[in-house]
């Protein structure tokens, strides 16, 4: 394989007669020589696989059953739509005996002392009382306890629901508040993707998928860092069905997301629930096998050769010593790195993404946990 590997230094004058044209319009032996040492493409994984091992195989598909769990559990990420969701809250009436947060949250009176609308009544004021001497009960409450004519701001809350976190913590009526969780999360997102790129392009795939597993802010990188866990080995012609995979597996999280918090409705334990099995993901670094090409970036050529073996063997394929050559010893870039990243920049398609990127965390911004109760 030395004719891949080329001298940088010793090819720049081949470069140049390699553009030069014999004024007779025949090729030399010159430009053959150009053709295979300079102008060739150096084999890269893609080829070993489509050729060798197999774009597809045993060993691919474990890949995708192991980062099944933490992509589904990138799905569940969004618990606060369900813990911090909109709890239906009432004004406390202290002049009906109602000294807590859990009191019947419809009796017969309610309309005598707080103003109706029209899907029931109101969730953050109430008529303001008139002092009698004497006040109701909770069986009874009559209507000239209160002046009908002025409204005043609750000083206190009854909740249609216990065991939320809008009830535990009486956010009734503060709705940033409530809602803080979800903004802190997506803002979160935002600043830990450039984070989980750091920590995979610096110590690798496989850590950057355990470290981000936890179900926190720093999880939101999960599902980027499993996706490429599982591209990377996979042959150009099964990407595209991989990626679809992956975005499914993230929707079924989203399905038992869903079903756990109709299950589970105590918000401490829904938690329990959806955390508890991000701990197995741990286990992967024992399970699971480093991307080959960032072990070949990284020119860590041993382990490298150990896992495209255990592919050769897993997929019952083989590839050859000449490939593995090839890949051990790539040939040195003729571009300046600057020109690799103006090239890249440049591309269309990194502006087709980024376009779509945008669209699609700019859209559907006001989610369903963030309306109001329908008595408000």
């Amino acid at each position: 394989m030395s004719e891949r590997n080329c001298d940088v230094q010793n090819n720049s004058n081949k470069q140049n007669k390699c553009e030069a044209k014999p004024e007779n319009g025949n090729k030399t032996s010159n430009d053959f020589d150009c053709k295979t040492k300079v102008c060739e493409k150096p084999l890269a994984l893609d080829d070993v696989l489509t050729n060798e091992l197999g774009q597809f195989g045993w060993f691919q598909m474990r890949n995708i059953l192991l980062a099944a769990l933490p992509i589904m559990i990138c799905g569940l990420g969004h618990e606060y739509i369900f813990s911090a969701a909109v709890t239906p809250h009432r004004c406390r009436i202290p002049e009906c005996g109602e000294t807590e947060k859990l009191h019947e949250y419809h009796p017969k009176w309610i309309k005598n002392a707080i103003p109706g609308t029209g899907s029931g009544f109101a969730s953050c004021e109430r008529y303001a009382p008139v002092d009698l001497g004497f006040n109701g009960t909770l069986e009874s409450c009559p209507e000239h306890l209160f002046n009908k004519s002025v409204t005043i701001a609750c000083d206190g809350f009854v909740y249609a629901k216990d065991n939320t976190v809008v009830q535990e913590f009486d956010l009734g009526c503060q709705e940033w508040l409530r809602a803080l969780a979800g903004t802190l999360y997506n803002i979160g997102t935002v600043f830990v993707l450039p984070i989980t790129g750091y920590i995979s392009d610096r110590y690798g795939r496989r850590i950057a998928l355990i470290v981000n597993i936890f179900n926190t802010t720093l999880g939101s990188g999960a599902y980027s860092a499993a996706y490429i866990f599982v591209t990377e080995l996979v042959g150009p012609n099964y990407r595209v069905l991989t990626s679809a995979t992956s975005i499914s597996l993230f929707a079924i999280g989203e399905i038992i997301l869903g079903s756990v918090a109709w299950l589970i409705s105590p918000w401490r334990y829904m938690l329990m629930a959806i955390n508890i099995p991000c701990f197995f993901i741990v286990s992967y670094y024992w399970l699971s096998t480093e991307s080959v090409r960032w072990l070949l970036s990284k020119k860590k050529y041993k382990e490298a050769k150990e896992i495209l073996y255990t592919v050769a063997r897993v997929n019952k394929t083989h590839i050859s010593e000449k490939s593995l050559d090839a890949l051990m010893n790539p040939p040195r870039p003729f571009a300046p790195a600057a020109l690799c990243v103006s090239e890249f920049l440049s591309q269309e398609i990194l502006a087709m993404k980024l376009v779509a990127l945008f669209v699609n965390n700019t859209s559907g911004t006001k989610p369903w946990y963030l309306e109001p109760p329908k008595n408000a």
